[in-house]
């Protein structure tokens, strides 16, 4: 058995995803989805092998090194397939629509996902992760059925094309009620782990969308186990090895149900969302835990993912030379090595680090479950020098842990994550009072409105100098929400006109006339994708219909426009079929329906004193409304936002709306606080 990883390039060569590039060098004959593959499958007859990743997935790396380095597995697929590798994260419809043939097949989901299709386009067979032994027997069984089993083959993809059409064909309803919210409440209720939070068992992952979602409920119900359930959940989190200690930042899921041991590649759209439900956890129940996770998830970002120009990378790997997680991971005498005995005794107990340690090689992933008053008074220090103590050894650890090899970073630039992370800045910027998070929000939108659009549509990626690829609906859903997000933090009109703009092209390019909600790709897209997508199912990111959904309804206060209030309301309905039989693949959207039944709250700042406005500002921006429409008054932007005309400050005063009937316009801080608290 040979391996070739550092031989001749093939197509991917000239490829700017980070994925296809790590694949540049294997011998397998690869090409990139597009026109020159599709078209020789046909002209050759040959079964395509799609193979679908991502840059920063281990099993990914795992199969690569050992299946298609080697040169007689390459051998097989080059003579009898035309091999297609794909960024799932650059071609998220293509990832979606097999990930749903291999699942419908009865097979298990993730990545690498691996999918056999006819020279249409149709899919056959599909499976994950595949070691090099049964790889090889399996090409060797496709191609035999394909030689002489054909027909069989055609038969059994038009069955899965057609199953995919069902799949993708919504249930509309005629009405929208609370049901489903009432119903994934105690879905969740069930499913909550009453010991360490979260929801399963293991593998558990984080679900912000899930928290997002129980905190509108507490908001609506008053029931504090909704409350309690989040806030269990976000304290084992940040107290688990899934969060980062020393930089900040959460890995991508737990293997246990404790989270101590972390699948452990960073991905920007989880700690976007993360910060999100950590701020809002922080309105609702003020935390200093909270708010210190908030922080240094953010500064994670802002230091470690941003680039040069303003916009975020993707995502870090799990894996480094030394291992997966090897990166991450102590031992207690490298700790002692660094910070002294005494103190690296005292440091290793606070962060769990035990002799067998709890990982691999007698090493440990960092917790902070220890108590503090409890080891001050064993180590004869106050809680305060403790704390002070921590905090100088946690700097060392991380000087020191930067002279180990880093997992790489994946440096694409994606619209629909980059819209995530706005929203995150943004929110920061409110509930935290930090400048530097707003200012990073409006150089990242920039970066978006400048360079990754196009004769004014969305472009998805931008990486090496290059901005490419149409954008899908998540793209433009996320953008939009993030744009609100902004604008409430920031009050320049820009940001929500702009939201605006992008919200009209969503409609004009996505928009299912027949039946309502959006397809995934636009109208004018050209790829070759054998079912139209249309879907709302909210996993580790929300859908684009749910996102859309809800940025549509809040537009439609903002506007007073009836189209984005319609089509808002639309979409709910074009999916409440599913929603009711199925309320936690939802949640995102029950955030939505949760906005169209209760209303909005529309709070409108006007008056010319800046410090009586930033004093009021704040009042409103700390507390937790998840309905709340924020607008600043002004003769400039009447027209954008019709409810601020006639709203005038003497100096200032805060109109407080619901559904747009105003109660009495207040001046004082003091009188704002207690209409709020009221």
């Amino acid at each position: 058995m040979t391996n070739s990883s550092k031989g001749k390039s093939n197509r991917l060569i000239n490829e700017k995803s980070p994925y296809l590039l790590q694949h540049a060098h294997n011998p397998v004959d690869w090409f990139a989805w597009g026109d020159e593959a599709l078209s020789k499958a046909k002209r050759e007859n040959k079964i395509i092998f799609l193979s679908i990743g991502y840059s920063t997935c281990h099993w990914c790396h795992v199969m690569a090194h050992e299946t298609f380095e080697n040169d007689e597995a390459a051998e097989i697929l080059n003579q009898n397939f035309i091999p297609i590798k794909v960024d799932r994260e650059e071609r998220p419809d293509i990832d979606e629509l097999y990930m749903k043939a291999v699942t419908s097949m009865g097979g298990q989901g993730g990545w690498p996902l691996t999918v056999f299709l006819t020279p249409d386009l149709k899919p056959f067979y599909g499976g994950t992760y595949y070691p090099l032994s049964s790889f090889k027997s399996l090409l060797g069984s496709v191609t035999e059925i394909w030689n002489k089993q054909r027909k069989d083959v055609f038969g059994q993809a038009n069955s899965i094309v057609e199953n995919l059409r069902r799949m993708y064909t919504p249930q509309e309803q005629s009405s929208i009620s609370e049901y489903p919210i009432d119903a994934a409440y105690l879905n969740l209720v069930d499913s909550f782990d009453d010991r360490w939070g979260g929801f399963g068992d293991s593998p558990k992952f984080p679900t912000p969308s899930n928290l997002i979602l129980l905190l509108r409920y507490y908001d609506r119900s008053k029931n504090h186990k909704a409350l309690d359930m989040v806030v269990k959940t976000l304290d084992a989190m940040s107290s688990g090895g899934i969060q980062d200690h020393l930089a900040g930042g959460f890995h991508r899921y737990s293997v246990d149900r404790m989270w101590v041991i972390s699948h452990f590649e960073k991905m920007l759209y989880d700690n976007a969302l993360l910060t999100i439900a950590y701020l809002e956890a922080y309105r609702c129940k003020p935390n200093d835990a909270f708010e210190k996770t908030a922080r240094m998830t953010l500064n994670w970002i802002l230091r470690e993912m941003q680039s040069k120009d303003g916009a975020f990378y993707s995502a870090q790997d799990a894996d480094s030379p030394d291992g997966e997680g090897a990166y991450y991971v102590w031992s207690k005498a490298e700790i002692s090595d660094i910070l002294g005995p005494k103190n690296g005794m005292i440091v290793a107990e606070w962060f769990g680090v035990g002799d067998e340690g709890n990982f691999e090689k007698e090493k440990s992933v960092l917790t902070t479950r220890t108590n503090l008053d409890d080891l001050a008074k064993k180590v004869g220090l106050t809680p305060k020098k403790l704390v002070a103590l921590m905090d100088k050894s946690k700097a060392a650890l991380l000087q020191a842990r930067s002279h180990r090899v880093k997992p790489s970073t994946d440096d694409k630039i994606l619209t629909s994550w980059n819209g995530l992370t706005i929203s995150a800045l943004a929110l920061g910027a409110q509930v935290l009072g930090d400048r530097e998070y707003l200012e990073a929000a409006k150089r990242a939108a920039s970066f978006l409105m400048e360079t990754l659009s196009e004769k004014g549509r969305l472009l998805r990626r931008y990486r090496d100098g290059e901005a490419a690829l149409g954008g899908t609906l998540e793209d433009y859903a996320f953008f939009i929400q993030g744009l609100l997000d902004l604008y409430e933090a920031d009050l320049q009109i820009k940001w929500l006109q702009e939201a605006m703009r992008l919200a009209d092209k969503m409609i004009e390019l996505f928009w299912d006339d027949s039946s309502g909600g959006f397809f995934f790709n636009g109208k004018d897209s050209s790829d070759n994708m054998i079912v139209k997508i249309k879907e709302a199912y909210d996993g580790a990111t929300p859908s684009g219909n749910s996102v859309g959904a809800l940025a549509l309804l809040k537009l439609g206060v903002f506007s007073e426009r009836d189209e984005y209030r319609e089509k808002g309301v639309k979409t709910i309905m074009s999916f409440f079929g599913r929603i009711e039989s199925n309320p936690m693949a939802h949640s995102h959207m029950l955030s939505a329906v949760d906005f169209h039944l209760r209303g909005s709250r529309e709070i409108i700042v006007a008056g010319s004193d800046a410090n009586l406005i930033n004093d009021m500002l704040h009042e409103i921006w700390r507390r937790y409304i998840p309905n709340k429409v924020l607008a600043l008054s002004g003769k400039a932007v009447e027209k954008t936002i019709p409810m601020v005309k006639g709203k005038i400050g003497t100096p200032v005063s805060v109109y407080i709306c619901e559904n747009f009937v105003c109660k009495r316009p207040v001046s004082k801080l003091k009188e704002l606080t207690a209409m709020l608290d009221n």
